[in-house]
Formats: structure tokens, sequence, C-alpha cells
């Protein structure tokens, strides 16, 4: 299709950099779920075990009253100040340290979509890889572009016809490669850098 976008590039090193910064919590809510499944309380979704951190107490005590209500001489009781009153099964309150802790350190509610528990275990979010893999993919999206990038790659194939060896630093071969045709030796190979050509294209 004639808008449809050009897939020429990705920038890795931005894309690892990101999925580090967005697995930094990754670590600690292993050992938070660790201690919680230690417990031996009903397996946690994704969902539940988002409200176990974000309002632990109530949570627990919503786990363990198997969701039911408390009253005291027919007036509700709230969920954490019924859980106050409760004597908890061992392990609770290091449960509860360990989530505080760590929301302490680090923002929940800015990391915590970046995460999903899913088959047990604790997840880089999927949604959050795909917006990373398209946001660090380079594109030629305008026809100059496009065209920009079937002339470089005509311009390789030639060079590789030539030489019978894969010049791909598209900066190097443009400024030394074609002034020198014939003379210049490879002696390195590079990664492809389509940046010159959307960028030329761009001028057009």
């Amino acid at each position: 299709m004639k808008n449809e976008k050009l897939k020429v590039g990705f920038k890795k090193i931005e894309f690892d950099f990101e999925i580090e910064r967005h697995s930094v919590l990754m670590p600690a809510l292993s050992e938070i779920l660790a201690v919680y499944n230690s417990l031996g309380f009903a397996v946690l979704d994704d969902d539940g075990f988002k409200r176990l951190l974000k309002q632990p107490k109530e949570e627990i005590f919503t786990i363990v009253t198997d969701g039911k209500d408390i009253s005291f001489a027919g007036l509700k009781m709230s969920s954490a100040k019924a859980f106050e009153l409760l004597e908890m099964p061992d392990g609770v309150s290091d449960l509860l340290k360990k989530i505080e802790a760590v929301n302490q350190e680090v923002n929940f509610d800015y990391y915590l979509p970046s995460t999903v528990l899913l088959d047990g275990e604790i997840a880089l979010n999927p949604v959050v890889i795909d917006k990373l893999t398209d946001s660090s993919t380079i594109y030629a999206t305008t026809e100059a572009q496009k065209n920009a990038v079937k002339f470089i790659d005509g311009v390789l194939k030639l060079r590789d016809e030539c030489f019978g060896e894969r010049i791909i630093d598209i900066t190097e071969f443009l400024s030394k490669s074609i002034r020198l045709p014939g003379f210049y030796e490879v002696k390195k190979e590079y990664s492809v850098d389509y940046s010159l050509a959307i960028s030329l294209g761009d001028k057009n």
C-alpha cells in the first residue's frame, strides 16, 4: 500500500535501555510474590496481586475471610479496621513489611503498569514490549524516504558486486567508497544505518 510504513532499522541500544528501565521493579515483585505464596493463600491473578501491592491489608483481609464482611453490633466494619482486630497467620507481617519497604524505594503507580503476573511469574507487560519495539524501530514513511532507502540498497548491492564483501555503514560508504571506487579496502563490517536515507528523503 502506498502509505504503508517501511521498516528499515532498529535502535537496539535505545530499546535495551528502555526494557531495563521498565524492568526495574521485577526482582522486588518476584520476592514479594514468593513470600505471599509461602503463606499458602489462594493463588493470585494479576489484578489480585496489584491490589495486594496497593492495599495490602484490605486484600489480605479479603483473602483470609474469603470476601466475607465483618460487623460488630450490627455495624459493618471496614476491611482495614477489621484487619487490625484479627489475628493474622504467621508470615503476614513479614509480607506487609516487604511490600512497604519496596513501595518506599520505588513508585508502584509508575512502574506497576510495566509488569504483569503471568502464569505464576512476574513478567514485563507484553503491551509495553510492543510499544517499545515500535518506538525503537526506524521507518520510512514518505515516498521520498522510501525512494532514498531503495537508492541506498541499490548502491550497496553494486558495492557488493564490485568487491565481494559487504560494506553496510552508509555514511562511511558514501564518503569514501564512492569517491574511490576500486581503491578502498574493506577492513570492517558495520551495522546498517538508514538514518541518512531517512534524512535524505526528508530533504527532497
